[in-house]
């Protein structure tokens, strides 16, 4: 059974103090562990690194061992991306307001000063010996902070495909978790119930629910965060594609656990579980009033592979929709009455593989879209991709990409009004191919190791 302390008086009073004492621990030199999540930043990588970061604290013992086998960590959540990037996330504010979150508490890449070049640690805010990492929703520290800190991974739980980055013997007793799910909060979920049945004891009535709940410390904020994600990540649990057994069961208990707590405050059979997935979703997709750039690094992650930098974009509007912001803020900028829709297309692919491909240093960029058609279209479920490219040994990468995967992925090659398939801004030629995506249900999950396996695999260097 997992060895309870002193619980927080509140999921925010948790996030406050796990940021204040950051700089405490670091001025103590004591050792301090981080939980972060991917690069994109997104609900499950909010929720997940959260959630673990929140029970951990509470419940510091590890499984299977004595109390006093480890030292007592201090778990801090960190948001991989900068505190200005929280306003390109609409849906996290609805989510704070349910959580009852306050953005200020939570703790992201600023307030670790990376101020000097990944090479050195010298100036860093925190000794890379002073750490250890905890990955969720991904399991391979990416960028700046696996150039800094990704030799201090000591543990990882996440629905990826494996990286092979996380050893399997490490130090601590932290968990390396890598299965299929919907969501990886389900799977942080199942874990710390795991360790409280220590067997993985299936959760029965909703007397025994709210039991397990209240064992584990899970309040109200803590869930409607967790459940939250979830249903996004699962399409309110309908999605077939994605949604798991662990992302079912996960979900029940969150919802058991809000409902004893608007029971016992009087608001028995308030809480609307898919009341809670539409608002959020509506907020996600509400991103017209952010500028074109931000919404394309708004969910973006990006690799090195065979010395090639691979970035993706996903996009919750359809491309025409990109053509159309592009148009507004070319008239804005340029102080026109009117646009033409040829040149709304060729401004569209130069703003996003001329300035953004070099701002990046990308040699390939991907953008998935995925959305759903208008009524009068059957209202249906959609995806598209794009792939853009600079140099030959990119491009080769690309064509061995599309060789490889285009019948399963359902590609159907199309043109987008008013670009071409070769560009140049003056400074350098990209090249771009267009694609409606048949198979739905292959996410940036299925297709970005696709593009990376092509990029590495040392097919397109013999072509």
């Amino acid at each position: 059974m997992l060895a309870s302390t002193k619980s927080p008086t509140s999921l925010c009073a948790f996030l406050a103090q796990a940021r204040k004492s950051i700089e405490e621990s670091r001025q103590r030199k004591e050792q301090v562990t981080i939980v972060t999540g991917n690069q994109s930043a997104d609900l499950d990588t909010l929720s997940s690194s959260i959630l673990y970061a929140y029970l951990a604290s509470i419940h510091p013992s590890q499984p299977n061992t004595k109390p006093t086998d480890y030292p007592v960590r201090r778990y801090h959540p960190l948001l991989p991306i900068s505190r200005s990037d929280l306003s390109l996330r609409p849906e996290f504010s609805a989510v704070f307001r349910h959580a009852r979150i306050n953005p200020e508490d939570l703790l992201t890449i600023d307030d670790l000063a990376l101020s000097s070049p990944p090479s050195t640690s010298a100036g860093l805010q925190l000794d890379p010996q002073q750490t250890s990492w905890i990955l969720v929703d991904h399991n391979k520290l990416e960028g700046q902070l696996g150039a800094i800190y990704g030799e201090k991974v000591v543990g990882c739980i996440d629905h990826h495909e494996d990286e092979g980055a996380v050893p399997q013997q490490r130090p601590g007793g932290e968990p390396r978790i890598i299965e299929k799910a919907g969501s990886c909060t389900s799977l942080v979920v199942q874990y710390f119930l795991d360790r409280l049945h220590a067997g993985g004891d299936k959760i029965g009535t909703e007397v025994e629910a709210r039991s397990v709940s209240e064992r584990l410390e899970i309040t109200s904020d803590v869930a409607k965060l967790a459940l939250a994600a979830i249903l996004i990540d699962t399409n309110d649990l309908q999605d077939e594609h994605k949604t798991r057994d662990v992302d079912v069961s996960a979900a029940e208990l969150l919802v058991g656990v809000i409902e004893g707590a608007e029971s016992k405050g009087g608001e028995e059979g308030l809480f609307n579980q898919t009341g809670l997935f539409e608002e959020i979703s509506r907020a996600k997709r509400d991103i017209g009033s952010l500028p074109l750039r931000g919404i394309l690094r708004k969910d973006y992650k990006e690799w090195s592979e065979s010395g090639m930098k691979l970035g993706m974009s996903s996009v919750v509007k359809p491309l025409e929709f990109l053509a159309r912001k592009c148009r507004e803020e070319r008239m804005d900028s340029e102080g026109r009455g009117t646009e033409t829709e040829t040149s709304a297309g060729d401004e569209l692919w130069k703003a996003m593989s001329g300035q953004f491909m070099r701002e990046l240093g990308l040699n390939v960029w991907v953008v998935m879209t995925a959305f759903n058609a208008a009524d009068e279209e059957g209202g249906e479920f959609r995806r598209e991709l794009v792939v853009q490219w600079v140099g030959e040994k990119a491009g080769m990468a690309v064509m061995a990409f599309v060789e490889e995967n285009a019948g399963e992925l359902g590609l159907e090659e199309v043109s987008m009004k008013g670009t071409r398939s070769a560009e140049s801004d003056g400074e350098e030629q990209w090249e771009r191919r267009v694609w409606k995506q048949g198979n739905v249900g292959a996410s940036r999950k299925q297709v970005g190791p696709m593009i990376r396996r092509a990029m590495s695999s040392g097919n397109a260097s013999r072509r």
